[in-house]
């Protein structure tokens, strides 16, 4: 029978490919890595989406290159340039040292810089439009008029005794939370009082308004000036204002601080924070950002559910801590809880009452009641945004380099810096320590007179510059020659070459433990795991995953793929086995939809060919023969022992007979009790 024929040829065949063997261990651990590999690249291409638009958005919001313009022009004119002080001294506004100073440079620069009310080309030309008035740059206009600020203490909180006190009537502490007065204070006249004005929240401040009037504002700033509005109790003065640039839509808040020292200096700071005038504008480009937003907000659920149900399942598993076992479930964790801060913030942003209640006329900008505007809060918040949002940008770096364990050659760095966590930990405890020695030995040595070490948080710095390169050894020298050889050439030797070389020693420590577990992996077979090259897995694994790519790459019946996932059940079972019959994976092969040939090749992929090597009867007669040997060896060693345990029982019945012997014992005459009858010497083995 045809039929018939045809089926034994069939069977005959798989009979004689059944007689090859497969290594079902091999197999299963480069399929189990290779499993877990292709689903963590999986989620990585999810993530590498997802956080690809949230970059885009945050870049978007930010618009560094605009707030970095508008902040460089006004800082060019307000602070980097000078004026010349009644006494005919040019100064800029850093070179302020005393609250003379500071009140010359409202009166004679500040205000003719704000209240522009004529072009560059002086009084002989046209007038300037009032729309143009009060503008930096011709570009930057002036919201309303400036603030200024005091943040005052009380005289309670200086620590002296009474004879100093006395001595010096007033004496006043730094500002702390404890310390800031906000009770009213009058001026020098005896019958002005000034009032704590600030928003609640805002720790002291005295606000005076200063009107959008050139002359006015002079008036007023002499005024004050004469009525000593600044005085002892003053710790910070300063002023704000608001600018707004109709060509790039952006609000720059501007703070100029003066804080007075205990020893009453003046030391300066300048800060500008931009906001975008609308946060939603009607340009294509606000409008993909709005979609984008929603888009992350709908991605940053879905992940949310889906760390919840890993969590849970370690709960239902009976291993609650099962979850963060794992650095990259953990860091997914943390930058899950990041981004609800996140989103928390912004949405914060969208209802803020200040920027959404702005009153703009033709000339002003003014808050919901009409008076001057305080966006300290929005900026706040903007701040604490973009502050968040940039350490969520660091922490996906980490989870992109996390991710790049999928394959071993672009994980050799991360595996090192793991590998190095522990001892680098140790290493950081030790390093601190020395640089707090270091950091409060230049405290006492030149605290007195170098600002550098004037506080342990200025002496850090300065350690890190000098172990950085960046330090100024000549500083200390001037201050105190003898210390600064003493303080500097230790740091140098200790820090630069000692500790540096041992961060090293301990990376290279970490890179050598890599290579050893990569060899250890060799041994158990992962070489093609191991030294899989990155564009050979991008093909296997990315590319071929999306089907009508497979079509144009992989010819029709060419395709030899079979899923991971399908090759570990047909192997199920034979995990410890290194030599399966082939025929008994075939018999497993059923209904699935998966050929002989398709299996062949993938054992064939994976090297699971077991060599099979014919029988040698010289080398099993030998092995006969020693098995025989070792069988008499093991008979031999069995007697020994019984001879051996024979012989320590005849020992203990000789000691036990040495001990009877050894013995005189003594026998009451019957005749008379009185007399002591010793027996007769025993000489015989028969008497006894």
């Amino acid at each position: 029978d045809e039929t018939v024929g045809t089926t034994v040829v069939a069977t005959k065949s798989k009979t004689s490919k059944g007689q090859r063997h497969v290594n079902a261990t091999k197999v299963v651990r480069i399929v189990e890595v290779k499993l877990k590999n292709a689903q963590l690249a999986d989620e990585f291409m999810r993530y590498l989406v997802f956080i690809g638009i949230y970059i885009a958005i945050v870049m978007t919001q930010r618009n560094g290159q605009a707030s970095q313009t508008v902040y460089q022009a006004v800082r060019a004119v307000i602070v980097d340039q000078g004026y010349t002080d009644p006494n005919g001294v040019y100064k800029t506004y850093f070179d302020i040292v005393s609250t003379d100073d500071l009140w010359n440079w409202l009166e004679f620069f500040l205000v003719p810089r704000l209240y522009q009310e004529s072009y560059y080309h002086g009084t002989w030309g046209p007038p300037m439009d009032p729309r143009d008035q009060y503008s930096l740059l011709l570009q930057n206009k002036l919201g309303g008029g400036f603030r200024l600020l005091q943040r005052r203490i009380k005289k309670t909180s200086c620590l002296a005794g009474d004879d100093w006190r006395n001595f010096t009537q007033n004496c006043y502490s730094n500002i702390g939370l404890w310390t800031a007065d906000t009770s009213p204070f009058m001026g020098s006249d005896g019958t002005t009082q000034y009032n704590f004005t600030s928003e609640p929240g805002q720790m002291g401040w005295f606000v005076q308004t200063i009107e959008r009037n050139q002359t006015q504002a002079q008036m007023d700033l002499e005024a004050l000036r004469a009525n000593d509005w600044i005085n002892r109790g003053t710790n910070v003065a300063g002023v704000d204002f608001v600018l707004y640039n109709g060509n790039l839509q952006i609000l720059l808040v501007v703070q100029l601080l003066a804080s007075i020292t205990p020893a009453g200096r003046v030391t300066t700071s300048f800060q500008g924070s931009t906001l975008s005038a609308e946060l939603y504008g009607t340009s294509s480009i606000d409008q993909l950002r709005q979609a984008g937003e929603v888009m992350v907000v709908a991605c940053w659920a879905l992940y949310l559910i889906v760390t919840v149900l890993e969590m849970a399942e370690g709960v239902t598993k009976g291993d609650p801590l099962r979850f963060f076992r794992d650095g990259g479930r953990v860091m997914k964790a943390i930058q899950m809880a990041l981004f609800a801060a996140i989103i928390a913030l912004w949405l914060r942003i969208i209802v803020d009452p200040m920027r959404s209640g702005l009153q703009v006329t033709e000339n002003t900008i003014t808050d919901s009641k009409g008076g001057p505007v305080d966006l300290t809060s929005s900026v706040f918040l903007m701040q604490s945004y973009f502050t968040l949002s940039g350490c969520n940008v660091l922490l996906s770096v980490f989870r992109i380099i996390y991710y790049l364990r999928i394959n071993f050659t672009l994980s050799r760095i991360t595996d090192t810096i793991a590998f190095s966590v522990v001892p680098m930990l140790q290493f950081v405890v030790v390093l601190l320590m020395v640089l707090f020695a270091f950091v409060l030995m230049g405290h006492l040595m030149f605290g007195q007179d170098l600002l550098c070490f004037s506080t342990f948080n200025e002496g850090l710095k300065t350690g890190y510059d000098t172990m950085t390169g960046s330090g100024n050894f000549w500083e200390l020298y001037g201050s105190n020659p003898i210390s600064a050889w003493i303080w500097y050439i230790p740091f140098v030797l200790i820090m630069m070459l000692v500790v540096l070389n041992l961060v090293v020693s301990v990376i290279t420590d970490g890179y050598e433990r890599v290579d050893k577990h990569r060899e250890k992996m060799r041994e158990r077979d992962l070489d093609d795991v191991v030294d899989l090259n990155f564009g050979v897995q991008l093909y296997r694994g990315f590319i071929r995953r999306v089907w009508f790519i497979r079509r144009l790459v992989v010819a029709p019946g060419e395709n030899k793929h079979v899923p991971k996932k399908v090759v570990l059940d047909l192997l199920n079972g034979f995990e410890d086995k290194e030599r399966v019959p082939f025929s008994e994976i075939l018999y497993r092969l059923g209904d699935r939809n998966v050929t002989e040939e398709t299996l062949e090749a993938v054992i064939e992929r994976y090297g699971g060919w077991v060599q099979d090597v014919a029988p040698d009867p010289i080398k099993e007669d030998m092995a006969a023969h020693e098995e025989r040997v070792k069988e008499e060896i093991r008979r031999v060693e069995k007697e020994i022992d019984e001879a051996v345990s024979l012989q320590q029982e005849l020992m203990k019945q000789v000691k036990l007979l040495e001990q009877f012997l050894s013995l005189e014992p003594t026998y009451i005459s019957p005749h008379d009790p009185e007399e002591n009858i010793k027996p007769p010497p025993r000489t015989d083995a028969a008497a006894l």
